[in-house]
């Protein structure tokens, strides 16, 4: 704010303070943020986008994973798990924290087909990622025990729904008692609703002669999405009613929610804050949460942003003070001799502008009257020196800042996409490279534990909720042959949907299977092997081929184990290699007695 004047009736006003318009924001934040959010992101995009691999390295249990890991990517592209990820890695750096909740037990949409037979589109479960400050749980845990079920008995979040939703809904109960509009503790008006969510907003100007908020929303009505919802109704339906979702665990049999003995994960549903509208068991008992660097001891977590914030505000000072200094320095006055220059001839070159360049000025003036007078007409101008700033040492202030960011937060030129200060050996790169890896390696490390925290969370759906019926395409590659691969399929419970689709011309073809959910049951899968850790097959079929040289350099052990086998082991490194299932050698047995 400037300082307070009057309007010419005598009243009260404020004036512009204009130096504040001059500062300059540079949004280094922003930056960094995306530069880590792209690294966090890039390293699990992959395809499929959750690779369940078995911790009992079996065929048996491989083949079992590989119909998981088809299943699971299958909901992946239909409800879009990968924007998912890459919001969750957002909000975990910005916030700290971001947990998934799911909006629902099981989801599931379902039309007709061609017969009139009821057809199930897509099923699988929904997340919602609410913002830090409508979430909540259990503060007498770690909230990382959520990713285990190892403390938190509770959690939940709250948000805004059109009340038409809520009362189509045909499942939900007690519609009529709802209180839509308004609760009694959270008020979805225009300054409550938001003192209650955001209590440390900055307040806009309010207008000079109503006093009214021009903006209508405080301020973050701009940013903030559902508290839109709350002002674009057009009747009763369309009113916005808080929804608030309680996930706990508890004993239903001594909660009087049945006769099970022992505990399990709850979902209720209220609206307002006076009608519960659901309640249900869970058939999974995780809670995917992302963490920042996190120290679970504290109740709140600290963020990127909040790391970076002081090397913004002080790189924006001194480009400020940059910009200020550059602006001194072009002050150049200069001081007339008003006796010895006309003021009319002094108006005319103050305002001349470009018109200087068009030609040649003449001002008279009397040689004879100087003489008189004992005058200098060349000492009619007088410019003084002035003291400049020294920018360059500013400059050198912002590199040392720009300097020290990097490395307080472990980021490489390479990395922000700048070249380096020096001409960089390899070696030096890859030290650089390696050595910055490990911040981001380690902030990766909370984001894989509750990617695998989704992962037996989407199996544990699966295997309560799911089609008992599945189908996959599943390829020969894990047997040698057409039987061994039929046997492999019937020890777990597999069966190939048509077999007269079987072409012994190219055996190593894709054969869809149909399998009931029972036979993918696994007791757990291994943590460790996704995104940067997931498998790195090239590295693998490289010291596969160096083994398999060194026996195809034997000939006795080629008669030992045969050409079938031989054959067998070269596809294998073949298919590690990451070339098409195609690309196959077909063996027969050769018989070595023949002379």
């Amino acid at each position: 704010d400037g300082q307070p004047c009057c309007n010419p009736d005598g009243s009260k006003k404020k004036g512009l303070n204009l130096p504040v318009f001059t500062n300059i924001f540079v949004p280094v934040v922003m930056a960094y943020v995306t530069i880590r959010w792209a690294k966090l992101f890039n390293d699990i995009d992959l395809i499929p986008l959750y690779k369940y691999e078995p911790v009992t390295y079996t065929k048996e249990n491989r083949l079992r994973c590989e119909v998981i890991t088809q299943v699971v990517q299958k909901q992946a592209a239909q409800f879009d798990y990968l924007a998912d990820e890459k919001q969750s890695i957002l909000q975990m750096l910005l916030y700290g924290i971001c947990i998934n909740f799911p909006r629902e037990a099981w989801h599931a949409e379902k039309q007709e087909d061609e017969s009139g037979k009821e057809k199930i589109i897509r099923e699988g479960l929904r997340f919602n990622m609410p913002h830090p400050s409508r979430m909540y749980y259990d503060p007498y845990h770690r909230v990382s025990s959520l990713n285990s079920n190892s403390g938190c008995a509770y959690t939940g979040y709250w948000e805004l729904a059109r009340y038409k939703d809520i009362f189509d809904n045909a499942l939900f109960w007690n519609k009529d008692k709802i209180q839509y509009g308004g609760q009694s503790w959270f008020d979805i008006g225009r300054s409550d609703f938001l003192d209650e969510v955001f209590p440390c907003t900055l307040s806009f100007p309010n207008n000079v002669t109503t006093g009214a908020d021009p903006g209508g929303v405080g301020g973050t009505g701009a940013l903030d999405r559902s508290t839109e919802a709350a002002y674009y109704n057009s009747g009763d339906f369309q009113t916005a009613t808080l929804l608030t979702q309680h996930f706990h665990r508890l004993v239903p049999a001594d909660n009087g929610l049945g006769t099970y003995k022992y505990p399990v994960w709850f979902r209720f549903v209220f609206a307002a804050d006076n009608a519960v509208l659901w309640a249900e068991p869970l058939g999974f008992d995780r809670f995917p949460t992302y963490a920042y660097d996190a120290d679970f001891n504290r109740s709140r977590f600290r963020s990127l942003p909040l790391e970076i914030m002081p090397f913004q505000d002080q790189i924006g000072n001194l480009l400020s003070q940059w910009g200020r200094a550059v602006r001194e320095n072009l002050r150049n006055p200069v001081f007339v001799d008003k006796d010895k220059v006309p003021e009319e001839y002094l108006k005319l070159l103050q305002n001349y502008g470009d018109k200087y360049y068009g030609g040649r000025e003449f001002i008279p003036y009397s040689s004879v009257q100087d003489y008189r007078f004992k005058e200098d007409r060349r000492e009619a101008f007088f410019t003084p020196t002035l003291t400049h700033h020294n920018t360059a040492e500013i400059s050198n202030l912002i590199s040392g800042m720009l300097d020290m960011l990097d490395r307080i937060m472990q980021l490489s030129p390479q990395e922000i996409g700048q070249a380096a200060s020096h001409e960089q050996t390899a070696e030096e790169s890859r030290i650089i490279a390696q050595n910055t890896s490990t911040r981001v390696t380690f902030t990766g490390s909370f984001r894989d534990s509750a990617i695998y925290a989704k992962k037996v969370m989407l199996y544990d759906a699966m295997m309560a909720y799911a089609d008992d019926d599945i189908t996959v395409g599943i390829s020969t590659s894990l047997a040698a042959t057409e039987e061994e691969f039929k046997k492999l399929l019937k020890q777990v419970g597999l069966v190939i949907d048509d077999d007269s689709t079987y072409d012994p011309e190219n055996p190593e073809a894709m054969r869809t299977v149909k399998a009931k959910k029972s036979a993918l049951l696994l007791e757990s899968f291994a943590s460790t092997r996704d995104a940067a850790n997931r498998i790195n097959t090239p590295a693998l079929a490289d010291a596969m081929s160096k083994i398999f040289i060194a026996i195809a350099n034997n000939p006795v052990i080629i008669q030992s184990i045969g050409a079938v086998q031989l054959v067998e082991l070269l596809n294998q490194i073949i298919l590690a290699s990451g070339l098409p299932r195609e690309f196959r050698l077909k063996g027969s047995k050769v018989d070595t007695t023949a002379g």
